[in-house]
């Protein structure tokens, strides 16, 4: 019987890290993307005309956004 409340014991002492985020009050935000590759494209090229951005920059990131990266 001991040997078991010792293994009980061991088993709550290792768990109990794992198990004090339960119940936290802390506040956990998941973000979805919601625009589109055509509107990243259109925001991207508005930003090249206006100066924002280099040609070199507008032709890297218009290739990631076709990526889907």
């Amino acid at each position: 019987m001991s040997r078991s409340l010792l293994a009980l014991a061991l088993l709550a002492a290792v768990a109990a890290p794992a198990l004090s985020g339960c119940g936290s009050s802390q506040k956990t935000t998941v973000e979805a993307k919601s625009t589109t590759a055509g509107k990243e494209l259109q925001d991207l090229e508005d930003a090249r005309s206006k100066g924002l951005i280099t040609e070199s920059e507008y032709k890297k990131q218009r290739e990631r956004i076709l990526k889907g990266k």
